[in-house]
This record gives structure tokens, sequence and C-alpha cells, in this order.
């Protein structure tokens, strides 16, 4: 009937409960959350520099791929080539100076009569986590389609 006080009550015993379900959830999604990233900075082109988001945001569309070397300060990674007889359409990628990840990547097109390749769109996906002074994460990122000329 009565109830020392070094027993836990019914209502104590579940909120202990609730404690240990909260704490296995969190640590799961952060678990989860954290293989993921890995796996998709594991992915990241293997580009010659890592370029800043600062560089990126020089990037006009139109310009030519050597325009695009001299803005980001070095060559991209070629992932994927179409020929289509006259035009031809090279995708290339740079990483980014991010954590956990950041990625550019330029869609440019040659013009019939072999212009030079012309960039014609662009993805930028970037997540940039930086550890505050007080130890708290400042999340500063940008994850945008595609962006298309005029």
């Amino acid at each position: 009937m009565f109830q020392s006080a070094a027993e836990p009550t019914d209502a104590e015993a579940d909120l202990r409960i609730i404690r240990l379900v909260l704490l296995t959830v969190s640590a799961a999604v952060a678990l989860t959350l954290g293989a993921t990233m890995a796996v998709r900075a594991f992915y990241l082109p293997v580009s010659e520099c890592l370029v800043t988001k600062a560089s990126v945001d020089t990037i006009e569309l139109r310009m030519d791929y050597g325009g695009v070397v001299r803005a980001l300060g070095c060559e991209g990674v070629r992932v994927k080539r179409d020929d289509w007889g006259e035009i031809v359409r090279e995708v290339y990628q740079w990483r980014g100076a991010a954590w956990p990840f950041g990625r550019l990547q330029g869609e440019f097109y040659t013009q019939p009569g072999g212009a030079p390749l012309v960039l014609h769109k662009t993805e930028v996906h970037w997540l940039d986590i930086v550890w505050s002074k007080a130890g708290l994460p400042e999340v500063a990122g940008r994850l945008d389609g595609a962006t298309l000329p005029p």
C-alpha cells in the first residue's frame, strides 16, 4: 500500500522507458544521417582542386569551358559525353570545399561548326556544416536544382 522513497513510481518507470526509446531512436537517426553523408561524400568527383562557394557563384551560363576553369581554378572531371553529330554534350563535375559535401555539375554543349564547349546548365549541391564557438553546428548550404538559361 505504501511505497518507499527508493522504489520508482509507475510514472517514473514510464518516463525512463520513454527516455530510453527516444535515445535509441535519436541514435539510430544520427547514425543513419552520418552514414548517408559519408557515402555521399565518397561518391563526389575527385577534381584537381576544391572549389569554393564564392568561385561557384561567379559562374554564368553561356560561359565557355575555359572561362569556367579559370573561374574555378581547375579542370573538372568529365562524367558523361554524348555525341549527336554536330552537337556534343559533356557533363563535368567539381568537388566543393564544404563538409560533408559540395558539388558543382555543369553541362556544356558545342555549337554546330565546332565552336568551344559552352555552359548551358548547372546543378549545385552544397551543404557546409561549421561548428560555432559555442559548439553548436551552423548549417550554410544550398541544395538547388537546375539553373536554365533564359
